[in-house]
């Protein structure tokens, strides 16, 4: 897994709202595109509460939701 990708979700473990997720969907506005991974993030979130795991497991745990989310809205994810 990527540094930057690490990176991008301890921030949103942390409570900061991670600004670029590599994402792409032919046709979504940038407006639904936020609005659709807001939703993931805070579904990815909510599924980790109460979970134990080390940092580094909870981030790429939180990377594959956040990630899976996507892809079932229609996304393509950078890298795939």
């Amino acid at each position: 897994m990527k540094a930057s990708t690490l990176f991008a979700a301890m921030l949103a473990l942390a409570g900061c709202k991670a600004t670029e997720w590599p994402v792409s969907k032919p046709g979504a506005s940038k407006e639904q595109a936020q609005k659709d991974i807001d939703d993931c993030e805070n579904r990815a979130r909510v599924f980790m509460r109460g979970r134990v795991a080390s940092g580094r497991d909870q981030g790429q745990a939180y990377n594959r939701l956040v990630f899976s989310c996507l892809r079932d809205r229609g996304y393509s994810v950078a890298g795939d």
